[in-house]
């Protein structure tokens, strides 16, 4: 396995001397698939360098992504007047995915008259599954003015 390209900048900062500052953040393109009552697909695109210092993307992107699909697929049983807030979401990463395109799928598994509790996945563009998630949502009422 190849030694990170973080592990030089660490070694340094531990020797008291900072390493110089690296851009952290990943430019993502979403395509909106297709959407019904409780679910939703689409496609998100990286940009070029979105890369970790391993070669794949973040967890923490992917667990963004996991957000938004699912939060999509809460949206379509959403009212006009209602809004919705992630409470609680949970990721498990089963394999890297490098920086490219992948698939992202949200259902709404229950949706209560204030919760709702849903399921997502990120696959790779060839349908390898990479991640799956779950999250709970807030719903409330928009307030009146």
């Amino acid at each position: 396995m190849a030694r990170s390209r973080s592990w030089p900048a660490i070694q340094r900062l531990l020797g008291g001397e900072a390493p110089p500052p690296r851009p952290f953040g990943v430019r993502m393109t979403l395509h909106h698939g297709s959407a019904s009552p409780g679910r939703w697909t689409g496609t998100i695109v990286f940009e070029r360098g979105a890369a970790n210092s391993q070669g794949i993307v973040h967890g923490g992107f992917l667990a963004s992504i996991l957000d938004v699909a699912m939060g999509y697929a809460s949206l379509t049983l959403l009212g006009p007047d209602d809004l919705q807030r992630t409470l609680e979401i949970k990721v498990n990463f089963l394999r890297a995915v490098p920086p490219d395109r992948v698939l992202a799928e949200g259902e709404v598994v229950h949706r209560g008259r204030r919760i709702a509790y849903c399921e997502g996945a990120v696959r790779t563009a060839d349908g390898r599954l990479v991640a799956r998630g779950t999250a709970t949502f807030s719903i409330q009422r928009r307030p009146a003015g």
